[in-house]
């Protein structure tokens, strides 16, 4: 998300530059594993991570300081919301999976799943008119 709000984007590109870096664990399941067992144990944040997230945050704030971003919903809680979008499908659980198909992680299943997230985060975070 700080690279959406860092630059002057449309808000379906922002989306999709977030979608974009959230679809790595896909491509990385162990990675993914690991992060979740992190998150799991809910293990003290290291100073580099309340760094990086702290940045990310700022951006969003000043993305919805410079009206790019829907200013509305706190930065914190516009940021912990689409993180958290972002990771939906990966993180689903099996039975909502199994829903989605016989082949719930095939690439074509993700493209469509990708879509409708982009979708959903333009929706969230563009600026409303006044």
């Amino acid at each position: 998300m700080s690279r959406m709000v860092g630059e002057r984007r449309s808000s379906h590109a922002s989306a999709t530059c977030c979608a974009e870096r959230r679809s790595r664990p896909a491509k990385n399941p162990q990675a993914a594993r690991l992060a979740a067992w992190r998150a799991f144990e809910r293990a003290e944040p290291t100073d580099a991570e309340r760094r990086g997230h702290r940045a990310k945050v700022d951006a969003v704030a000043r993305a919805q300081r410079e009206g790019k971003v829907y200013d509305g919903i706190p930065a914190l809680d516009m940021f912990a919301m689409v993180l958290r979008m972002t990771e939906s499908w990966l993180s689903a659980p099996p039975a909502l999976l199994a829903a989605g198909g016989r082949h719930p992680l095939s690439p074509a299943r993700l493209r469509q799943h990708r879509r409708a997230l982009v979708e959903a985060v333009r929706r969230l975070t563009a600026p409303h008119e006044s």
